[in-house]
C-alpha cells in the first residue's frame, strides 16, 4: 500500500510497475498524489506528501484491479459489503434496492460484476446460507422482501400442483404469484474468506477513509 514517506527509485518503480520516470509521474498524478523528486537515475527518490484517496491506488497496484474501473461505485458497494452484515446477506436484487434507496445508483449487473471480481480474488464466496425472498411490485416500483424457506417451498408447490393438472406454465405462474403476492426467489449469502482477513480489513478501512474525506470536502 502506498504511504506518505520517502521511496527509493526501485521501490516506487516496483510498486507502480514502471521504471520510466515520466511513467511514474503520470501514475502518481493520475490519482492526485502529491510528491517531490530528488536525485537522478537509480539514485532518484520520491517523497510522497499526500494521497487524497488511497482506495483506487490500493485496488490497482495492490489488488490488480483494472484502472478503468469506476472506483466510486466500487467503493460504495465495498463499504456496505464489508461493513454492513445485513447488506451482505441480501440477494443481488435486494442489494440494488437497498443502495438505490440510499441514493447510490449501482445497477444489479454492476453489483454482480463486483461480486464476481471479489470472488475471483478469493476475498468472498457465494456459498453461504441461502436467503429466500419474494419480488413484488408497488405501483411501478419493484420491491423485495425476505421470506421463510417454508413459504418459498409452498409457493413453488402451488406452481407444480397446477402443472401436474396440465395447466400451462403461465397459468401456474399466475397462481403462484397470487398465492405469494410476488415471485419466490433464493440466493446464497456472501461469505468473507477469513484467510484474507488482512486484505478485507485494509479494504474496509480505506473505503471508510474515502467516505470521510469526501464528506469533509
Amino acid at each position: 500500500m502506498l504511504e506518505k514517506r520517502l521511496y527509493k527509485f526501485d521501490e516506487i518503480a516496483d510498486y507502480l510497475g514502471t521504471r520510466n520516470n515520466q511513467g511514474l509521474r503520470n501514475k502518481l498524478q493520475r490519482y492526485g498524489v502529491k510528491f517531490q523528486e530528488e536525485g537522478r537515475g537509480r539514485m532518484k527518490t520520491f517523497n510522497i506528501l499526500s494521497i487524497p484517496d488511497p482506495f483506487p491506488l490500493y485496488c490497482v497496484f495492490d489488488l490488480g484491479i483494472d484502472y478503468r474501473t469506476d472506483f466510486k461505485k466500487l467503493r460504495d458497494f465495498t463499504f456496505f459489503l464489508l461493513r454492513d452484515d445485513d447488506f451482505s446477506g441480501r440477494s443481488g436484487e435486494m442489494m440494488e434496492e437497498y443502495l438505490h434507496n440510499g441514493g447510490y445508483q449501482i445497477s444489479r449487473q454492476t453489483i454482480a460484476k463486483y461480486i464476481a471480481l471479489y470472488e475471483r480474488m478469493d476475498l468472498i464466496a457465494t456459498n453461504g446460507e441461502t436467503v429466500y425472498y419474494r419480488v413484488y411490485h408497488e405501483g411501478l416500483l419493484q420491491k423485495h422482501e425476505v421470506i421463510t424457506k417454508e413459504l418459498y417451498c409452498k409457493a413453488w408447490s402451488v406452481y407444480w400442483k397446477k402443472r401436474r393438472k396440465n395447466a400451462d406454465s403461465l397459468l401456474a405462474f399466475r397462481c403462484m404469484y397470487n398465492f405469494l403476492d410476488g415471485v419466490p426467489r433464493k440466493q446464497n449469502k456472501i461469505v468473507k474468506n477469513g484467510f484474507y482477513t488482512d486484505t478485507l480489513n485494509s479494504l474496509s478501512e480505506l473505503v471508510a477513509e474515502s467516505f470521510l474525506n469526501e464528506k469533509a470536502e
